[in-house]
């Protein structure tokens, strides 16, 4: 049997006229990324402006806890009495009627349901289920972008489950109804971040 000695080049000769057709290579980055998408326009800043207000949802449901969660004064409507036993007086060692709220009481969780004597673990429910949603929505959504429903497909269907789930989070009528609208809209959020990133 004869072995076949012919060699064929792994790289084919290039055209010395393709190469001069081309120009010369991009001075910069900058060059580079402008050649390959055409530079930039009114209406591609425009698209990427649109594009980033995904990023306001993003930022007031990451930071909302700090407001809503957050330990409202308070402030003895009776005389407590005197020396320590007022220094060492809480909420939660006085009659109710005998201390109020400096705020109206929806100013936080806390307060608008009287949560002020709760375990810690409850009162940190709602932000512990957000972050939680964040985590789960990260796992099993953030694929879905480049594998199945497309990138803008999922930023808008992210923005909508953010809006209308923060809309319903504004009307809960309890903690644990909040709290489930919170896991929601971390998992909604999770792609709203991913997508905003990669778009």
């Amino acid at each position: 049997m004869a072995e076949d000695h012919s060699t064929t080049p792994l790289l084919q000769p290039t055209d010395a006229s393709t190469d001069e057709k081309a120009g010369p290579p991009p001075a910069s980055l900058d060059d580079a990324i402008e050649s390959f998408t055409g530079g930039t326009s009114k209406a591609l800043l425009w698209l990427a402006f649109l594009a980033s207000l995904a990023w306001v949802f993003d930022a007031q449901q990451t930071f909302i806890n700090v407001f809503t969660d957050a330990q409202p004064t308070w402030h003895s409507t009776a005389g407590v009495g005197a020396g320590a036993a007022a220094a060492t007086a809480t909420q939660c060692t006085l009659p109710r009627d005998s201390w109020a709220w400096d705020h109206p009481k929806c100013v936080s969780i806390i307060s608008e349901w009287d949560l002020q004597c709760s375990p810690a673990a409850l009162v940190s429910l709602p932000g512990s289920a957000f972050f939680v949603g964040c985590l789960a929505g990260g796992l099993l959504l953030a694929t879905l972008a480049d594998s199945r429903f497309g990138r803008k497909n999922m930023l808008f269907f992210s923005s909508l489950s953010m809006s209308l789930s923060a809309a319903l989070t504004a009307v809960s009528p309890n903690l644990f109804v909040y709290s489930s609208m919170r896991f929601v809209l971390g998992f909604s959020r999770a792609t709203v971040g991913t997508n905003a990133r990669s778009s």
